[in-house]
């Protein structure tokens, strides 16, 4: 009996048997080496495993593929077989171009990750077909400038990561088309000024990150497009002027972060613009005190942080008077902020976290917060003069039940006196805090205090006797120039009662007197 192909006899027999194969095999018999397939839930991973192209073995009806840290540096009709996949991972290969309609057909894909590769071009179709596309990340690449309308065939597009490229410019359409997009990451590029214009076509905008450019100034009305936004990122910039009216239109703000830049006072003059705010970020400035006036009128405000602050020197009465919905103050890592005075933080009912780690804080008054009522406190890597004053902060670090939130807050270490230095707080015991020696220095201090006040009182009643004495002596000098007067037509009686002034000595007051 014969054998062999059926259709075709001779050296192609082999090619069509392998044909035969590819058409009747199950999906996981051709999943490529170090990949994982699952048939069921139609998903293929072949993370690291050093694929130069995209497998176009899969099955047809793939909804997700993982190709993330392979060496692919080329898509082109990669994708034209895989109609149905919803969420594709191309980050950290080796793609330097991205080249018209590699995804025309990739009519329901949902998520593109496409990050840390090495794209520097994107040609201007190169996302055509991607109607459905709801986020496309392309940070981490070498994109220095992008297409006029590049992203309009993304109208279903709501997360834009353009993070850590080197982009320089945006045009008024760079962002043509793009109606639904909520969050638009601009973070480390090369920006040195807000693109306005390029916001006019996202209005639905709901956070915007434009942290770490070279944006030194925001002028007037940057913003005033975005009447939707949520969230604002302008930290690292270097921003050191914030003109009048710049956050202009943005009432729908929460969080706005602007540490790392060179701003020298709070903008509270802008941030009136803000009314709805609710969280602060302004540490890594150059800002050397808070005070009354820092915080006046964001009454809505929760979160305050100023972190990282190496002017800042102290926290003033009143700095927080107005800001009574307070929940969180982090006021930590200021290297030389070594005071808050008393009334700081008074009125704060609902305040639950407090933060005052890594600052400058040789002690901590007890009255300055209801520390008890915090969920959360941190005073850990200060400085702390170890002694009696600190016997309160000890027993709250020893109570039952204390709430960390996942760290050991309780690891409070002493700086000072020597014997204790570097120890924990809750190591050592009421004894070792020299409570004793510090209610007899408190006693003699009062003692001296007294003593002077005594003091003060004896030379001011001296004083006032002698005051008292000199008064009584101009009266009577007083009453001989009016006698002299009366008796001014007379020379015979003025010259006897002349005589008798000249000659009277005047007296100082004996003790007696005083």
């Amino acid at each position: 009996m014969k054998t062999g192909c059926p259709w075709k006899r001779g050296p192609g027999c082999l090619c069509g048997a392998l044909l035969l194969v590819l058409c009747c095999t199950s999906v996981s018999a051709l999943c490529p080496f170090r990949c994982l397939c699952n048939e069921d839930t139609l998903t293929v991973w072949c993370d690291g495993a050093a694929l130069d192209v995209v497998p176009i073995t899969l099955n047809p009806n793939l909804q997700e593929l993982h190709l993330n840290g392979n060496r692919i540096k080329n898509i082109a009709s990669s994708f034209d077989v895989y109609q149905n996949l919803r969420y594709l991972d191309m980050s950290q290969n080796i793609l330097a171009v991205l080249k018209n309609a590699n995804f025309r057909d990739q009519k329901n894909l949902r998520i593109l990750h496409l990050n840390s590769n090495k794209i520097a071009s994107i040609k201007e179709k190169a996302f055509i077909g991607l109607s459905a596309l709801k986020v496309l990340r392309l940070d981490g690449n070498a994109i220095t400038d992008l297409p006029d309308e590049i992203f309009e065939p993304l109208y279903s597009l709501e997360t834009l990561d353009l993070s850590r490229n080197s982009i320089s410019t945006l045009s008024s359409s760079t962002f043509s088309g793009l109606i639904n997009l909520n969050e638009l990451l601009l973070r480390d590029n090369r920006l040195t000024r807000v693109p306005s214009e390029s916001f006019q076509n996202i209005k639905a905008l709901r956070s915007l990150d434009m942290g770490v450019n070279y944006i030194h100034v925001v002028p007037k009305n940057s913003f005033h497009h975005l009447s939707y936004l949520q969230v604002l990122s302008l930290d690292g910039c270097g921003i050191h002027i914030i003109e009048n009216g710049a956050f202009l239109g943005l009432e729908n703000i929460v969080s706005l972060f602007l540490q790392d830049n060179e701003l020298k006072h709070v903008p509270i003059d802008v941030l009136l613009d803000i009314p709805h705010l609710q969280e602060l970020h302004v540490g890594k400035n150059k800002i050397q005190k808070l005070g009354p006036n820092d915080f006046r009128g964001l009454r809505s405000l929760k979160t305050i942080s100023v972190n990282g602050e190496d002017t800042l020197e102290r926290v003033e009465n009143g700095t927080f008077s107005e800001n009574l919905q307070l929940e969180r103050i982090i006021l930590s890592h200021n290297k030389i902020l070594s005071h808050v005075e008393s009334g700081a933080f008074r009125g704060l009912d609902n305040l639950r976290t407090l933060s005052l780690r890594g600052n400058h804080f040789t002690t901590l008054p007890e009255d300055m917060v209801a520390w008890d009522k915090l969920d959360v406190f941190d005073v850990r890597d200060n400085p702390f003069a170890c002694n009696c004053s600190l016997l309160w902060l000890l027993n709250l670090l020893k109570r039952e039940n204390f709430s960390s939130y996942g760290e050991d807050v309780t690891r409070v270490r002493c700086k000072s006196p020597p014997d204790v230095s570097d120890q924990l707080l809750t190591d050592i015991g009421p004894e070792d805090l020299d409570c004793e020696n510090h209610a007899l220095k408190q006693v003699l201090a009062i003692a001296i205090a007294g003593a002077a006040v005594v003091l003060a009182a004896v030379i001011t009643l001296a004083f006032w006797h002698r005051y008292k004495y000199a008064a009584k002596q101009k009266n009577k000098l007083g009453q001989s120039k009016r006698t002299l007067y009366q008796y001014g037509q007379n020379s015979e009686n003025f010259s006897p009662i002349l005589s008798q002034i000249v000659q009277q000595p005047v007296k100082s007051p004996g003790p007696a007197e005083l």
